[in-house]
């Protein structure tokens, strides 16, 4: 079983290595690349019953990344129907696909759409504020949703990622 996963990670590297070499950002995020399986996931969501459930990771409202950390984000939808898991964060970072999705794209914000019993998982570097003039940095804040359950506040399908910066200076 250790040489079918290591065979299966080895095809699966040289696949992504191929098509991130050519064609745009939209092309690459569509790709089905392995790996997540070997990696720790650093926030796991279930969803079901219309609604996101932070299993891994979780903070009262959503979930909390580091700023410059790889982050594994693992999407197992349990509903019986499709959902998607969108964010303004996606927009301006690019992020790889494990399992069978969806890319979504709107005008604001990027995503996956994620079918009735799929498991899928999103792989990036937590984007890094930028330093301001005084060489102060800031953490940042996003919000997530799914674009059929979740764009309207007070839905069930929202919540909140916060990216905490640990350069820069702290206190006042």
């Amino acid at each position: 079983m250790r040489y079918i996963r290591a065979i299966s990670g080895v095809v699966a590297a040289l696949a992504f290595a191929a098509t991130a070499s050519a064609g745009s950002i939209e092309d690459k995020v569509q790709g089905t690349v392995g790996g997540a399986e070997s990696g720790e996931v650093d926030v796991a969501i279930d969803i079901s019953e219309k609604a996101f459930h932070v299993t891994k990771g979780a903070t009262e409202r959503g979930f909390t990344l580091i700023a410059g950390t790889p982050t594994v984000i693992q999407l197992r939808n349990r509903d019986l129907v499709a959902h998607e898991f969108m964010s303004t964060l996606f927009r301006d970072v690019p992020f790889r696909i494990s399992g069978n999705a969806t890319l979504v794209k709107t005008a604001r914000a990027t995503g996956v759409r994620v079918d009735p019993g799929q498991t899928v998982t999103l792989e990036f570097n937590a984007p890094v504020a930028k330093v301001d003039q005084y060489g102060g940095t800031e953490s940042s804040f996003d919000v997530f949703w799914c674009n059929v359950h979740g764009k309207e506040h007070g839905q069930k399908m929202r919540g909140e990622l916060l990216i905490i910066e640990t350069r820069g200076e702290t206190g006042g």
